[in-house]
């Protein structure tokens, strides 16, 4: 039996549409676990990060004032300040 060439247009034209939603439908999976994938790292890791930030952020103002204090030349006032900004880094790290 030969096919008509309307036959296979048809036919070719099917099989078009089929394999485009089968892509579309692959595409549309691999973005629905792609978002969760998101939604997970957004809920568990960023506020990990965001606390990871705080506490380098407070070791370096530790530092600072450690630093400040050791230098031997500070002037009273500049050495009290020092010593109560070491506290307060030490209490943010905390």
């Amino acid at each position: 039996m030969k096919l008509r060439f309307g036959t296979k247009l048809l036919g070719l034209l099917l099989f078009a549409a089929v394999f485009v939603g089968a892509v579309g439908g692959a595409g549309l999976l691999a973005m629905s676990s792609l978002t969760s994938l998101i939604d997970g790292y957004a809920g568990a890791t960023v506020p990990q990060l965001q606390e990871l930030g705080r506490l380098a952020t407070a070791a370096g103002r530790a530092v600072s004032a450690a630093s400040a204090i050791e230098n031997g030349t500070l002037e009273a006032d500049v050495h009290r300040a020092a010593l109560e900004g070491m506290e307060w880094a030490g209490g943010e790290a905390a």
